[in-house]
């Protein structure tokens, strides 16, 4: 567990607000808590190793149009979580990611504000 005290509080988000990491969209995940300051997020990998370094973002939310396009972020960890064993040979691992969003424009700032004011639960 990680013993960093936050800045800011984390808001557990709505089932429907995901985020999907590069140009490419290589991990796409749920978010499971959100801040002004970053975010975390689970997905599934069939590979063992772990994101790092920084990475531009896409954060929408599923059934409706609001989605927030190149945000640029930094990787703080990236865990597993569980183990997901198929008949296959193949192991899906659960992991979890935390994210630090870097220099946020106005615009940005004021669309993280609008998801953790529309998406979180009260």
């Amino acid at each position: 567990m990680h013993n960093h005290v936050r800045r800011y509080t984390r808001f557990f988000t709505e089932n429907r607000v995901y985020i999907a990491l590069g140009n490419d969209f290589s991990k796409v995940g749920k978010v499971v808590d959100i801040s002004i300051a970053g975010l975390a997020f689970e997905y599934y990998s069939e590979v063992e190793d772990s994101l790092r370094g920084t990475s531009n973002a896409t954060i929408f939310v599923t059934q409706d149009d609001f989605q927030l396009i190149d945000l640029a972020c930094e990787v703080v960890y990236d865990t597993s979580i569980s183990i997901l064993n198929h008949k296959s040979d193949l192991a899906l691992k659960k992991k979890r990611c935390g994210l630090r969003f870097m220099t946020l424009t106005e615009a940005e700032r004021n669309f993280l504000e609008r998801l953790i004011q529309v998406y979180v639960p009260q």
